[in-house]
């Protein structure tokens, strides 16, 4: 008798330790996953339509500016990729190979937060640039180089600003003719629909069928998964309780009943804190169709994201939103694995 209580001892100390450490594993993930939301919650405001086939041109943009949605927009800007350049600084005699974009408008809008020195240019500044970190280590040993020279191809370029990007980039006011690529906005209102959005401004540039990249769809789909699994872990845990409990007391079902209520509670709190507003909801409820050709629509968005990212910054963004999800989905697994484990295992 001795032995076997022993050994039930030594099997329930096991069975809570490795509870324990589960426990702290799946809090370590959560917060994790915050963070990485927080990260993607920056780009939610972000929106761009990419037309490499066709182009946008000066007087097109100028025209957009005038529009109602230029007025919904917090920044704006238009670019164009020129190929590889070599900057050569004469203060240190060294040269790098970097990609060069044109811009009109606003860098902000692309770059975000990525301005780690100095300001972005405005649109009526010629002969500046924006360079990356490695970049501006490269050229001059130090990152204390705002209003240094570099040259290229015989013009002499100021260092305006620094960017946080991970890839040597050359950010440069646009010439008056350039006919641009893409133009990029930062809504003032990210949850406004997107695709009114876009109707608007492709109505006014005159072009269709873009690529897009809408920030607000990765925010929404990784806040909705993460409510869904944050509700999975407090339901299952209100169904392990009342099974281990069953026949013994009364006070499960109690606590049965409020962790499953604080599961509900958290994917209510999940889906208004996506807030994925009218572009994710059908004008009739009639319309079974809907959510087929939302479900095709996004993905088909995702799909030439993920496939094709034109800045460093929107790398960035596509990584974070994968490790997200894969974390999710991850945390979800393994949630279920303890879960039906520990079910079978109760009595």
């Amino acid at each position: 008798e001795i032995g076997y209580g022993y050994r039930m001892k030594s099997r329930s100390l096991k069975v809570r330790m490795r509870n324990l450490r589960f426990t702290f594993f799946y809090i370590v993930m959560n917060v994790w996953i915050l963070s990485l939301l927080c990260q993607i919650k920056d780009s939610e405001d972000l929106l761009s339509m990419s037309y490499p086939a066709e182009g946008i041109t000066n007087t097109a943009f100028s025209k957009w500016k005038n529009t109602e949605g230029s007025r919904k927009a917090e920044t704006a800007a238009v670019w164009k990729f020129c190929g590889n350049l070599t900057l050569f600084a004469e203060a240190t005699g060294h040269r790098q190979t970097v990609c060069c974009y044109q811009m009109q408008g606003q860098p902000e809008a692309v770059f975000g937060k990525a301005l780690t020195a100095g300001r972005y240019f405005t649109e009526e500044e010629k002969d500046v640039c924006l360079l990356d970190v490695e970049t501006v280590r490269n050229l001059f040993g130090s990152e204390d180089v705002l209003g240094l020279e570099v040259k290229w191809s015989g013009k002499i370029l100021k260092v305006a600003g620094i960017l946080n990007e991970n890839a040597p980039v050359c950010v440069i006011p646009a010439e008056k003719e350039t006919v641009f690529e893409g133009i990029v906005l930062r809504r003032k209102d990210a949850g406004e629909s997107s695709k009114q959005a876009v109707s608007l401004t492709e109505a006014a540039l005159g072009r269709a069928e873009s690529r897009i990249l809408d920030g607000k769809l990765y925010f929404v789909t990784a806040c909705i998964l993460y409510g869904v699994m944050t509700a999975e872990a407090f339901i299952l845990m209100g169904i392990l309780t009342r099974r281990r409990a069953a026949g013994k007391r009364r006070k499960a079902w109690g606590l049965c009943f409020f962790c499953v209520g604080i599961g509900i509670a958290v994917l209510f709190i999940g889906i208004k804190a996506a807030d994925f507003g009218s572009d994710y909801l059908p004008a009739y409820w009639s319309d079974f169709d809907f959510f087929g050709r939302l479900f095709e629509e996004k993905t088909g968005q995702i799909r030439q994201f993920l496939g094709h990212q034109e800045f460093a910054c929107w790398q960035k963004m596509a990584r974070v939103w994968r490790q997200a999800i894969g974390l999710e989905i991850v945390s979800g697994g393994l949630l279920a694995i303890v879960f039906v484990q520990a079910y079978s295992a109760s009595p």
